[in-house]
């Protein structure tokens, strides 16, 4: 969005031998390298190596992923790389959205605190008022009133696809900026 940056990470449905950073493309092979220490852990996963680096080589199979997250005006748009069954797509039970905000200390690190209530230590359950399947099945906007700028947004989707087959997954995202259109 212009001068601001905003972001999101998906979880990808692979298993490292330890937390990973920095992942590229080699040119010449065209597979994606990463390197990686215990300490990049985030999901604090028992058993990791120290370090190490990985390739993730693509084999041809097929994998469903949540491809696309968009902040809008009144909420946030998400895009698969799959069409969504539509019943369970268009639920506001299928979304489970928290927030909150960080404060910035001298030191390293911060509690998490409420968004609605700032001075109180805590996440914030976030209201989606309604769930808007796209035209082609492929996509949502989560309708969120209210929706303002936040430090951290921890999303969980329980979604099936077109056809069958269970789709869970989770995002993070920040969001600096409400675009005004």
């Amino acid at each position: 969005m212009g001068d601001v940056s905003q972001s999101a990470i998906v979880r990808l449905p692979l298993d490292f031998a330890t937390g990973i950073h920095r992942a590229r493309v080699n040119p010449r092979d065209g597979q994606v390298y990463t390197v990686g220490l215990n300490g990049w852990n985030g999901g604090g996963r028992k058993g990791l190596v120290e370090g190490g680096i990985q390739r993730v080589r693509y084999t041809g199979a097929s994998a469903r992923l949540l491809t696309g997250v968009n902040v809008r005006p009144g909420g946030i748009e998400l895009t698969f790389n799959f069409k969504l069954d539509r019943s369970v797509a268009a639920s506001n039970s299928s979304y489970q959205l928290q927030q909150w905000n960080y404060k910035w200390l001298q030191r390293y690190g911060s509690d998490q605190w409420s968004v609605e209530e700032p001075d109180t230590k805590g996440r914030d359950d976030v209201r989606i008022k309604e769930v808007v399947v796209t035209p082609a099945g492929d996509g949502v906007f989560l309708a969120i009133p209210g929706i303002k700028p936040v430090n951290q947004i921890h999303a969980t989707l329980n979604l099936k696809a077109e056809g069958g087959g269970k789709f869970v997954e989770e995002f993070y995202m920040t969001i600096n900026r409400i675009p005004e259109h």
